[in-house]
């Protein structure tokens, strides 16, 4: 029991600096950065975004803002 307090204490601690230091803009614009670097670099992107690729950017896209968006922590 001596040794869970202060696991539980660290973690709780650790939580509120994480919740203190967000910053969701700097998350919206990493993100940003990561889109354009994509566009840029990947040489595939475009047969990904097709229907061969299986993968719906566009959706991807809008459901990894709305998260960013939501989110109230790093972690």
């Amino acid at each position: 029991m001596r040794l869970l307090l202060p696991i539980v204490l660290s973690l709780l601690t650790s939580t509120a600096s994480a919740a203190a230091s967000f910053d969701r803009k700097a998350w919206q614009q990493d993100y940003s950065q990561l889109k354009s670097e994509l566009v840029d670099r990947y040489a595939n992107l475009a047969w990904k975004a097709s229907d061969a690729g299986g993968i719906d950017l566009p959706a991807l896209d809008r459901n990894t803002a709305a998260a960013v968006a939501s989110a109230n922590d790093d972690i």
